[in-house]
């Protein structure tokens, strides 16, 4: 029984060696370290493209070691280059210190996004002793076309060939004139537990 006891008191006293009893780190161990912004997403996505809303919503995580921690402010930063970003020249928005604990579809509220328009943006937030975390890390969205008159492709195809058209094992295949009709396929008795394989050229 005293073995065992002596077992414990040496055991105990070297769990105890290994914590730090600095005031610094006494300290730090009831502040925790600083906030930290993190998990930015745009419209729910991480990155993303092709977004319709004219203005889009920012969301992102705040993390902090300690206890009971909360965001009381923050700052959106949007820019049209990077560059411009991290020299803190928000050209699109910036949104100044909003006292909010708000971090989940903060809408954009900038200068109007053109279609296919790529910024890059960044967060930092205040914790609820008013102290500022560092900028979170860069994240990017891209708008899509959002007019109609964005969208000007043409039909792909091949300019100086014109469709051909093969005859098939039971028939023969029709040219369409781009309306809406149908196509009759004459019925044969080995169709009948085969599938019916059609082609189509598109101009």
């Amino acid at each position: 029984m005293k073995s065992s006891v002596a077992i414990i008191a040496v055991a105990a006293a070297t769990i105890g060696a290994n914590v730090c009893q600095k005031p610094s780190c006494l300290a730090e161990q009831v502040a925790g370290g600083p906030i930290t912004v993190e998990e930015l997403r745009c419209e729910y996505a991480r990155n993303p493209l092709g977004i319709e809303a004219r203005s889009p919503r920012f969301s992102w995580l705040l993390e902090s070691s300690r206890r009971g921690q909360m965001q009381s402010a923050y700052q959106v930063l949007v820019a049209s280059t990077e560059q411009k970003l991290q020299a803190a020249a928000a050209d699109k928005w910036d949104s100044g210190k909003v006292d909010s604990g708000r971090s989940v579809n903060v809408p954009y509220q900038g200068k109007p996004l053109a279609s296919g328009e790529r910024c890059w943006w960044k967060v930092r937030a205040w914790d609820k002793e008013g102290k500022a975390s560092p900028w979170s890390r860069t994240a990017t969205f891209e708008m899509a076309l959002l007019k109609k008159s964005d969208w000007c492709g043409s039909w792909i195809a091949a300019q100086s060939v014109l469709p051909t058209f093969v005859e098939g094992k039971f028939g023969q295949a029709v040219p369409l004139d781009g309306k809406s009709e149908g196509v009759r396929v004459e019925h044969y008795n080995a169709l009948k537990s085969k599938k019916i394989t059609m082609a189509a050229w598109i101009k």
